[in-house]
């Protein structure tokens, strides 16, 4: 196993496409204050202890993906929702289309860091009022922490603002919270690639003419 020094999101081989897939946890925070009670996760956040949310893109162009998440979470009674406090329980879906920018294919850094930019639009549905239905335009920040050329770790925020009256300042808006695990399946050609020098010595085998191996 190696990590691929050179690796980020690059153009797709001609009748070839690559996949980034990536499943985890989701947190809502869903207070309607946007600057307030960030992190008070007891509060305010919604947050299943299972795996609630995964996503698919495709690799194209310049370091820019494109792809579809789903999301599931589920209120719970006495969390701040909409400036007061839930009454009862509710589910929580969500499906968004998204494309990302990397800036690791144009700034120069390791390649195991992978930051990146995001915006897209979907459309949530809430079983709690007011906002039960609302179409969102998203934007946020992640990133991807490769393990090696083919798992990784993401971590993600985003802003979701509801297409709805008093727009982007209304009750449907929410931020988006999510944590988990990447892998791709890169199906450019890897030739003449190097990998980054060994953090710890089980990642590479090193023969007697000095070429790195991978176990």
């Amino acid at each position: 196993m190696g990590i691929d020094e050179n690796w980020s999101p690059k153009p797709k081989k001609k009748g070839k496409t690559s996949w980034i897939f990536t499943a985890g946890w989701n947190a809502v925070d869903d207070n309607s204050n946007p600057f307030k009670k960030l992190f008070a996760v007891k509060k305010v956040w919604s947050l299943p202890f299972y795996p609630s949310q995964a996503s698919a893109e495709i690799i194209g162009q310049e370091g820019v993906t494109f792809g579809l998440m789903f999301t599931f979470n589920r209120y719970k009674a006495g969390k701040e929702i909409n400036g007061g406090i839930n009454p009862s329980k509710g589910l929580f879906f969500a499906w968004d289309l998204f494309a990302k920018y990397h800036f690791n294919e144009h700034i120069k850094m390791s390649k195991q860091y992978d930051p990146y930019f995001l915006l897209g639009a979907g459309f949530t549905l809430r079983f709690v009022a007011p906002n039960n239905t609302a179409f969102t335009a998203n934007t946020g920040f992640g990133m991807n922490y490769w393990f090696s050329s083919k798992w990784g770790m993401n971590i993600q925020s985003l802003a979701q603002f509801g297409i709805k009256k008093r727009f982007p300042r209304n009750g449907a808006n929410y931020l988006h919270h999510s944590i988990g695990f990447t892998y791709i399946i890169d199906r450019t050609s890897r030739k003449n690639r190097s990998f980054i020098k060994p953090r710890y010595k089980w990642i590479h085998n090193v023969n007697k003419v000095g070429e790195r191996k991978r176990y």
